[in-house]
């Protein structure tokens, strides 16, 4: 069906996927990046279709009193998505590595926060995320660093662009048991909130990117 198309569209920007969309405009249509969409959001003017969300679940902004309370990149936020089932041992050890990074975290173990504007608070200093693309595309418009659980899917390829090509993710291991994994959950935070400098492009280079597109 995409080669009978005129074109194919992607939540992209060029600065990031230059070499991704040329390949494939390369077997089969022209190919655009117009992201990222949802720096766009503020600019629709037709209210029937502003609504419209990529969230699969409603948004809970209460948090963002919460972040207004700490420091600048203070907070680990925590989001696997809205279909990511673990088992209770992943999350027992998710929850005692987290608090053993002494950096404070933000996670829903149900329902779903205003991700955009999570992302965006100064207090945020990382993103341990499944690596979706949304998740991905929105981190990086953020100028947030990610710590990287990828489960199916899209996810492996999303992680190993952030940590190989664009250098401003860092992957820990699918065995989360801290006394197994090569790096401890606990020292992540570490890595990725206080030591910045560990990444070779900054995540902020990225979200001027994506925003010279908006």
């Amino acid at each position: 069906r995409a080669k009978s198309a005129s074109a194919i569209f992607f939540n992209t920007f060029d600065e990031l996927d230059c070499d991704i969309l040329d390949a494939i405009s390369s077997k089969f249509v022209p190919c655009y990046g117009i992201g990222p969409l949802h720096l766009l959001e503020s600019k629709i003017a037709d209210e029937s279709v502003a609504s419209f969300k990529s969230n699969l679940w409603k948004e809970e902004s209460e948090c963002i009193k919460w972040l207004d309370l700490k420091e600048p990149s203070s907070v680990v936020y925590v989001n696997f998505g809205s279909i990511t089932v673990m088992t209770s041992q992943q999350l027992v050890e998710f929850g005692w590595g987290l608090a053993k990074s002494n950096y404070s975290f933000l996670g829903l173990l149900a329902g779903w926060c205003p991700q955009q504007q999570v992302l965006n608070h100064p207090s945020i200093g990382g993103f341990l995320t499944h690596s979706g693309w949304n998740s991905t595309i929105e981190s990086i418009s953020s100028g947030v660093p990610m710590i990287c659980w990828p489960f199916f899917g899209d996810q492996q390829p999303n992680c190993w662009l952030g940590c190989n090509k664009w250098g401003i993710s860092m992957e820990i291991d699918n065995n989360v048991k801290s006394d197994e994994s090569k790096i401890p959950i606990q020292s992540c935070p570490r890595i990725v909130v206080g030591c910045p400098s560990t990444f070779p492009c900054s995540c902020a280079d990225r979200r001027y990117s994506s925003a010279e597109t908006d």
